[in-house]
């Protein structure tokens, strides 16, 4: 029969979804090789992925259809394994499982033969093997118990007692047997007994390194009962024993690998029965691999599993870390969290021992855990912290830095971006500048890309646009011009510190107006004259109003009689009254409040009019009345 060689193809065909990381996924088998043998009747598989999302695998081949991460495959042929997300992305692969029973051909000359206490010469069996390119084992088994082994294609075996004697060779590769007897016959009694070992004849590592030999139930032959005695014959000692009774030791400690061979004697009839057995040393060490997503944990990922394996049959795996928290772990796997209260970078150094429990050999690894927590430096760049008029928005700007050092083991390349908060706003916007035209706190909550670790920094911003206090709360009376004096230097009434303030004057049409730029100016017409009274420091204009009026031929508040005009109720709660009879029809009316701004204007239509001051705040009120621009009077209203 010949061996039966499969390759493995796999084929991967991979959508990515926009916005979602494509879905991928790996095939591993906790089996020797991908092929059924002897040894390995299945072969079992197991599926991994990193994707967040829950996957679905579908396994399609010679078996039914199965859904599943893992499986067990009995049958050889070509198996297709879909991947599916609920978001839609697939990945499809596929695996060959193949075939192996090659059995190997033994040959066993001679199969019978005979021995006697007086002839205890045997001829030796000899065992061949065929077939190229494979590996042997050779094992012959007493019927006293015990093996004895050799690995190559040819070997030969002296047997030394009476019995069915048992053959197996074996193809190492794939684990088939196949199994012969010969036999020996004996016409006189030899002591029986049977010989075992707790470890079965295998030295191993740690407390399997010493095996113990026993010689059990050992009795004469053909009448039972008799004396016997015993010995055990090393590698490294002759075949010839003594002559007469052997030791009464039974037990025999082996701590090196070779050929023994136990003797029982018949201390009477000085028959005795040797059984070789082979002790072997297997101290190979369990295969291990560990599964570790990432070393470095930081802010944006603070958790990871990690998963060691074996495909060593019989391991046990457990874990072991020092440090602030030291301690101990059974099984496969370990999750590993940041240490927020620690400053360190190192979370922990995790070793993971394998123990093969056949044996008791181990193997080791160090895993190193890193955290990155490092908080990017947060900081905020502002020309100034005071809103004026001159400078009614501020440009606040993201000048955050990452902290963590440039040599060490973590990546710092990316940049630090910022999001902003201001005092009205609700929510975070990221953007690397930001606009501040209120007063209040502004902050900046940085990210650090690097390691999505966040800090914060706030920063005042003060409004100092402070306008100038003019005309208020005290407006100035009306200035006077008549024939004798035509012209008059008229200003408004500051009442603050005034040392860094500036003027601009304008006049009603006619008007020729001198030092427009200084506090008071030269007036020659009448009429209502504006100053913008601007603060240099910080920009904040106000802009004022001042009367001059004909105090020559004019009424003014002083002599006004009840024959002329009148204002009533005066005070009043909303509505004047102007009843007068020497006035023009064509004669407008002003009202200003306090700060010289106009709240009212309109023309006389009839010997009296309403003047509604209904809406406005309650204070001191100018009543200007204009005649053709002939006279000019002032009357004061008072609202309350």
């Amino acid at each position: 029969m010949g061996k039966i060689v499969y390759t493995i193809y796999i084929v991967l065909i991979s959508i990515k979804i926009i916005g979602q990381a494509p879905l991928d996924f790996t095939i591993h088998t906790t089996s020797a090789s991908n092929n059924i043998t002897c040894t390995n009747p299945t072969v079992d598989y197991f599926l991994k992925s990193n994707n967040a999302e829950s996957i679905t695998y579908t396994w399609m081949g010679p078996i039914p259809t199965v859904t599943g991460y893992s499986i067990s495959i009995n049958v050889p042929g070509t198996y297709s394994i879909f991947a599916t997300t609920p978001s839609g992305q697939s990945q499809f692969k596929s695996v060959i499982v193949g075939l192996d029973f090659v059995y190997p051909i033994s040959n066993l000359n001679p199969i019978i033969q005979s021995i006697s206490c007086n002839n205890f010469s045997l001829a030796q069996v000899t065992a061949s093997s065929t077939g190229s390119g494979v590996n042997f084992s050779h094992r012959f088994l007493s019927p006293y118990g015990g093996s004895y082994v050799t690995n190559t294609p040819t070997t030969s075996y002296v047997p030394s007692v009476p019995g069915t004697y048992t053959h197996v060779l074996v193809n190492i590769d794939n684990g088939c047997e196949t199994t012969k007897t010969f036999v020996v016959n004996a016409s006189s009694g030899f002591p029986t007994f049977n010989v075992s070992s707790i470890s079965n004849f295998t030295l191993g590592c740690g407390t399997f390194s010493t095996t113990n030999i026993s010689i059990t139930g050992a009795a004469t032959s053909p009448t039972p009962g008799g004396a016997v005695s015993y010995t055990i014959i090393s590698p490294q000692t002759s075949t010839n024993i003594v002559m007469g009774n052997l030791s009464s030791i039974t037990n025999y400690s082996i701590i090196v690998p070779g050929n023994y061979t136990l003797v029982t004697r018949d201390n009477t009839s000085l028959c005795e029965t040797r059984v070789p057995v082979s002790v072997i040393q297997n101290t190979t060490s369990p295969d291990l691999g560990v599964l570790v997503p990432t070393h470095i944990l930081d802010c944006y990922k603070s958790q990871v599993k990690l998963e060691a394996f074996s495909f060593t049959n019989g391991v046990s795996i457990h874990w072991q870390w020092t440090g602030s928290s030291s301690g101990t772990l059974l099984g496969d796997y370990m999750s590993v969290n940041t240490n927020t209260q620690a400053l360190n970078t190192v979370i922990n150094v995790y070793t993971i021992v394998a123990l093969n429990t056949q044996n008791q050999c181990k193997t080791a690894t160090v895993i190193p855990m890193y955290q990155n927590l490092f908080k990017p430096n947060a900081l905020i760049n502002s020309p100034t912290n005071k809103l004026t008029c001159a400078s009614p928005t501020i440009v606040l700007t993201n000048q955050s830095s990452s902290s963590i050092p440039p040599s060490s083991i973590f990546s710092n390349t990316l940049p630090v971006v910022s999001y902003w908060k201001s005092p009205l706003a609700q929510n975070f916007s990221l953007s690397s500048t930001f606009i501040a035209d209120n007063s209040g706190y502004y902050t900046l909550e940085a990210i650090d890309q690097n390691n999505g670790c966040k800090s914060s920094t706030t920063i005042p911003i003060f409004n100092e646009k402070v306008y100038p206090m003019v005309n208020n709360p005290v407006v100035p009376p009306p200035f006077c011009i008549n024939t004798i004096s035509t012209s008059v230097f008229v200003y408004p009434i500051i009442t603050q510190n005034s040392q860094n303030f500036s003027y601009s004057w304008t006049g009603p049409p006619g008007a020729i107006l001198n030092s427009v730029n200084n506090a008071s100016c030269s007036a020659n017409a009448l009429g209502i004259y504006s100053v913008i009274v601007t603060n240099t420091v910080n920009g904040c204009a106000t802009m004022a109003q001042v009367i001059v009026a004909n105090c020559y031929t004019g009424i003014n508040e002083n002599n006004f009689t009840s024959t002329s005009i009148s204002v009533y109720p005066n005070p009043s709660t909303d509505i004047f009254t102007l009843d007068y009879n020497t006035l023009e029809k064509n004669t407008s009316i002003k009202i200003y409040n306090s700060l010289g701004m106009l709240v009212t204007d309109q023309t006389l239509n009839s010997s009296y009019n309403t003047l509604d001051l209904t809406g406005q705040a309650n204070g001191i009120y100018t009543l200007l009345i204009i005649q053709e621009n002939k006279n000019i009077t002032s009357v004061k209203l008072v609202k309350r």
